[in-house]
């Protein structure tokens, strides 16, 4: 995404926490200095139990590639099984779950394979308004595609009811990569929904994604929510309204 900032170390796969921005201004994304959460494993039995797990049940095995030229929000808007695609609570994603990985298919040159994880605040008929971008994270080229990745995101924060979508940043790269970047991280599922929005640096915070959506299909992308001592002061004021 070309409007990009970045500050500090790029997000590394499974191992860096990219933090997302509340008082960003619209059109920037900003990476601040990483936070190791290391106290969350010390929490007592009591608050382990603030842990909500929602989205994908990752049952699927990803068949499913999609590739485009420009910047693309994905994100689920009907799953099976009774599964909440929406936040269930108020709090802060902890970590966010990734199915699949993205497919190097002209030999010696490697797909842009970066993606961020939006918070969105549905806006009637299907529009989502970006109001929170994570850090960039690199999901993993080749491999099994059953391969499942666990990212951090630090300080993404989501009210009930809000949503969070999956965003590569396209990709093209001609002749290699002519359709953008082949993330297989989707699954054939009947009554699974998924939503997309393209457009070339228009998938920012402070932008109104109205979207297209194609039935039978599922983001292979699970987030455990954290609510109560499991969110940071930061979230907590945002979600609030007093940060």
């Amino acid at each position: 995404m070309a409007a990009t900032l970045l500050l500090g170390a790029p997000a590394t796969r499974q191992s860096a926490w990219p933090a997302a921005s509340p008082g960003t201004p619209p059109g920037m994304r900003i990476a601040i200095p990483l936070l190791a959460l290391a106290g969350l494993a010390a929490l007592p039995a009591g608050a382990q139990a603030r842990l909500i797990t929602y989205g994908s049940s990752l049952k699927a095995t990803p068949t499913i590639v999609e590739a485009h030229q420009a910047d693309t929000a994905f994100w689920p808007v009907a799953a099976t099984g009774g599964r909440a695609i929406r936040a269930p609570a108020t709090g802060q994603i902890l970590a966010i779950r990734l199915k699949g990985t993205v497919l190097e298919r002209s030999p010696g040159r490697a797909p842009l394979n970066q993606v961020h994880f939006q918070h969105l605040v549905p806006q009637g008929h299907g529009r989502m308004l970006v109001v929170q971008t994570s850090g960039a994270f690199a999901v993993p080229i080749g491999g099994p595609r059953g391969t499942v990745s666990t990212f951090r995101p630090e300080n993404l924060c989501v009210r009930r009811g809000d949503v969070v979508d999956f965003n590569d940043e396209g990709g093209w790269d001609p002749p290699f990569y002519q359709d953008g970047a082949p993330f297989r991280v989707f699954a054939k599922v009947g009554g699974a929904r998924v939503a997309s929005y393209t457009a070339n640096n228009a998938t920012n915070n402070g932008a109104t994604l109205a979207p297209t959506a194609r039935g039978g299909e599922e983001l292979l992308m699970a987030l455990v929510l954290g609510t109560g001592p499991q969110e940071g002061v930061p979230c907590r004021n945002f979600n609030r309204g007093t940060g």
